[in-house]
C-alpha cells in the first residue's frame, strides 16, 4: 500500500483500489471551488457588510477567473481567502453585540461567545469539507465518487446543539429571587454536562486530528471545549 493510499484510509477509513487520476478531477474541483464562492457571497449579504460583499465581488471574481484559466490553486488560495474574510467579519459583528451589553452581567458575554463557538466551529468543519473535496489525494481518486459522499457528511459530525444553555444565560440576566438563580445555575450545569458528553466522540476527535495534521487552523473540538469551560467558569463566579 502506497503512502497516499494510507493517508486516504486512516483518514477516511475507506480502502483505495484501481489506478489514479483522470479529465473530470479537474471539472470536479472547480465546482466545489465555485460552491464555496457562492456559499461565501451568500454568508456576506447576510452580514450586510457593504466592505464585505466589495470584497467578496473582487475575489470572487478573481477565483472564477482563475478557475476558468485552470489554475485552481490560486482559486483555491482566493476562496480560503474569502472564507477567512466572511469568518472574521462574523466574528467583529458578534463582538459589536458583545460591547452594547457592556456594564451588564457576565451571562450575556458568555451567550455571545458560546454563539460564537458554536459558529467558529461549523465554519471550521465546512471549510475541512471543502478542502479535503479539493484535495487532488481525493480528487484523483477512481474512487472519488464514495469519498465524496464520505466527505460531505463531515459536518453532521458536530452535534446539533439546541439553544436550552443560551436560553438559561438569558434568564440569568434577568432579575429573580436567590433561589430561581440558584436553580437556574445548577440546570445550565447540567446542560454543560450533557454537551460535554456530546463532544467525546471518537469519530469527531479523529476528525479534528485530521484537521491538526493536515491544515492546522481549523479548530472545531478546542473552540467549542474552551467556550464551554469559559461559561462553566461564569457559573462559578
Amino acid at each position: 500500500m502506497s503512502d497516499h493510499d494510507r493517508w486516504m484510509e486512516r483518514v477516511l477509513g475507506v480502502a483505495l483500489t484501481g489506478e489514479r487520476g483522470d479529465d473530470s478531477s479537474a471539472e470536479s474541483e472547480g465546482a466545489t471551488l465555485r460552491s464555496r464562492i457562492g456559499i461565501c457571497v451568500t454568508d456576506a449579504k447576510a452580514l450586510a457588510d457593504p466592505t464585505l460583499l466589495g470584497a467578496m465581488g473582487k475575489l470572487g471574481n478573481a477565483a472564477a477567473t482563475a478557475i476558468k484559466a485552470g489554475d485552481l490553486q490560486r482559486a483555491a488560495e482566493l476562496v480560503e481567502e474569502m472564507e477567512d474574510a466572511v469568518t472574521k467579519a462574523r466574528s467583529a459583528a458578534r463582538m459589536k453585540e458583545v460591547n452594547k451589553t457592556k456594564g451588564r452581567v457576565s451571562y450575556r458575554t458568555a451567550q455571545v461567545e458560546w454563539r460564537n463557538a458554536r459558529s467558529a466551529a461549523f465554519t471550521n468543519v465546512r471549510s475541512l469539507t471543502n478542502r479535503l473535496l479539493s484535495d487532488p489525494r481525493i480528487t484523483e481518486e477512481p474512487d472519488a465518487d464514495a469519498l465524496v459522499g464520505v466527505i460531505r457528511g463531515l459536518p453532521d459530525l458536530l452535534p446539533e446543539f439546541d439553544e436550552e444553555l443560551e436560553d438559561l444565560l438569558e434568564a440569568l440576566e434577568g432579575p429573580g429571587t436567590k433561589e430561581k438563580h440558584e436553580s437556574l445555575i445548577e440546570q445550565a450545569r447540567a446542560v454543560l454536562r450533557d454537551y460535554r458528553a456530546s463532544l467525546q466522540d471518537d469519530v469527531l476527535e479523529k476528525v479534528q486530528l485530521l484537521a491538526d495534521e493536515e491544515f492546522g487552523n481549523l479548530d472545531m473540538l478546542h473552540v467549542l471545549n474552551n467556550a464551554l469551560q469559559k461559561i462553566e467558569n461564569t457559573l462559578a463566579a
